[in-house]
């Protein structure tokens, strides 16, 4: 689930990102056609999930752990946006090809079963 969390945490930064004035809004997706044409509604759901990703790190972490790794991973997804956006490396099937695999070896090392 923590995988799960993290994926949220880079929609919300890509959300935010995508909202930017100052970023080079080139769209890749044609979600981000919508995101720039509805900025206000992109914000509200990206704090929406902020808030969602948070409460789930918390509640599986702990509320300390959980908020540092949830400022930790904000730092590393959000320089990991910055830097390869404009390079247009993120599409559809990386995205999700790259959760599969961190879902999967989430849940074969987890000590939960």
């Amino acid at each position: 689930m923590i995988s799960t969390a993290l994926l949220i945490l880079f929609i919300v930064f890509y959300l935010f990102y995508s909202t930017s004035k100052k970023a080079d809004n080139n769209p890749i997706f044609n979600l981000e056609k919508w995101i720039n044409q509805n900025e206000k509604l992109s914000k509200i759901i990206g704090f929406i999930l902020l808030l969602m990703s948070c409460i789930m790190l918390c509640f599986f972490l702990g509320l300390g752990v959980g908020i540092f790794v949830l400022i930790i991973s904000l730092m590393a997804i959000g320089s990991l946006i910055v830097i390869l956006k404009p390079l247009k490396i993120f599409k559809h099937k990386t995205i999700l090809i790259c959760f599969i695999v961190c879902f999967c070896i989430e849940f074969l090392f987890s000590n939960h079963l």
